[in-house]
């Protein structure tokens, strides 16, 4: 009676758990990996948190791919994830190449190993992409970590991975994306035109708050002041007729042989913003310059506490009121690839140590081009790290109070701003009314430069 009575009640919270909390979660650790294809872009970080290629996406830089497309040995990926539970399902996320998984494992909290699937026949004739999920039988023991073999030589071109769930019921573990509704039409995005827009690669607009004119960096450019493969500053002028004139490089001393591009302009556009540290030791970091007749002054490299940047990329936003610095950096206590922080002016030149913005807007995947808004509280970044169209998203959110930690959850801007490539660099006039965006979809060169209104909606 007494084991009728154990397996009675085993059984009872077997069922609870499954109907009560029904729980999906993607990998936030990655454990081990046999190879990958680049340390940055299909590295196996990159398979962390939700999928950001929903549509068919292929050739993703943003999933993991094994170093050698077609290798005769095995590959594989482990990963943990946040909190162990008891596991009805998994699913895998192949953005590209999909049909080369041919063992899936499960571990328990005691690192011990349960193969829940395997495969020895392959075919290939998959669409582009697919969410190759399996029922299981919802196991006795609770997961913290599952291990995906391929054999990469049964389907020919590179194997990607988008992302890894297990899920304690049989729901669709696919995310919805958290996407703004608007009450009125979205205009389709105008390319901003080949007096702004070249065969090369223009990035990182940054519209001045009356909205006449334009910064942005253009790389391999034949007029660029350093290597071919650096960024430098260019910049064009808006008419009254919304037309833009031909766009100049600004030459030195903005330009020099590193990477150079504009965060910020100051409202009576006298003072520029820029990312780079102008020194000769250094490399990353915010400098100023101030108007000087028709050029510009020595850039002044501002002083921040404790500054560091594990990432060899970034990038920054300085406040309208000129107090603010927000930037995408990787740190020590970064939750994934890059972060949004906060650094506060002290004085003249003197900044406070960055600050993480917390884990409402930062995750496992990347979070870059961060832009503040007029209003000093809305915010626009791309990131990788939540359900989205495709490669990265734009997405928004508004503070919530004076500590710079609480925040709104992020909405993605939706189908009519983002793609399946590339969306980034949102940059928004103190009027509100248009957004300029890099994308590297339908764009004639490299990546273009976008404009688009605003619905009342994704306004400051």
């Amino acid at each position: 009676m007494r084991k009728i009575s154990i397996l009675l009640i085993f059984c009872i919270s077997t069922v609870v758990e499954l109907v009560a909390q029904p729980t999906v979660q993607w990998a936030s650790r990655i454990v081990r990996h046999s190879s990958q294809k680049e340390d940055m872009f299909y590295s196996a970080k990159q398979a962390l948190g939700p999928p950001n290629a929903m549509e068919g996406y292929a050739n993703s830089l943003y999933s993991w791919a094994p170093k050698d497309a077609n290798s005769n040995r095995d590959e594989y990926l482990y990963v943990e994830f946040g909190n162990p539970m008891r596991v009805r399902q998994f699913a895998i996320v192949e953005s590209l190449n999909p049909g080369a998984i041919s063992k899936v494992y499960l571990y328990d909290t005691r690192g011990k190993s349960h193969k829940v699937y395997e495969k020895k026949t392959f075919r290939s004739g998959y669409p582009m992409a697919r969410v190759f999920a399996k029922k299981i039988p919802f196991t006795s023991y609770k997961v913290v970590g599952l291990k995906v073999v391929l054999k990469p030589s049964k389907i020919k071109g590179l194997n990607q991975i988008d992302a890894i769930a297990i899920s304690n019921n049989e729901a669709s573990v696919l995310p919805k994306v958290n996407a703004l509704k608007y009450d009125e039409m979205v205009y389709q995005a105008e390319n901003l035109g080949k007096l702004v827009n070249s065969r090369y690669a223009e990035r990182l607009p940054i519209i001045s708050p009356d909205g006449k004119t334009l910064y942005f960096t253009r790389k391999y450019h034949p007029k660029n002041i350093g290597k071919e493969d650096k960024d430098d500053i260019w910049v064009s002028k808006r008419y009254s007729d919304n037309s833009w004139n031909l766009a100049q490089n600004v030459d030195q001393p903005l330009n020099n042989e590193r990477h150079n591009s504009v965060i910020s302009v100051s409202p009576d556009n006298n003072y520029l913003y820029l990312s780079s540290a102008y020194k000769s030791r250094e490399t990353d970091g915010v400098a100023v310059s101030r108007r000087k007749g028709r050029g510009w002054s020595k850039p002044k490299t501002f002083r921040i506490k404790n500054m560091y940047n594990k990432n060899p990329f970034s990038s920054y936003c300085v406040s309208m009121n000129g107090n603010i610095l927000l930037m995408a950096v990787e740190r020590n206590d970064t939750e994934g690839d890059r972060d949004l922080y906060v650094s506060f002016r002290k004085s003249d030149n003197q900044w406070s140590e960055p600050k993480s913005l917390g884990k409402t807007v930062n995750t496992v995947g990347m979070e870059s081009g961060i832009f503040l808004a007029a209003d000093n509280r809305t915010i626009y970044f791309s990131s990788t790290g939540f359900a989205g169209y495709g490669g990265l998203d734009i997405y928004m959110s508004r503070r919530l109070d004076e500590t710079w930690q609480n925040w709104s959850t992020p909405q993605n801007l939706g189908n009519e701003f983002n793609t399946p490539g590339d969306d980034y660099n949102c940059t928004i006039p103190a009027s509100g009314d248009f957004a300029y965006f890099s994308s590297n979809f339908m764009s004639h060169g490299l990546s273009d430069l976008f404009r688009i209104k605003l619905p009342k909606e994704a306004r400051p």
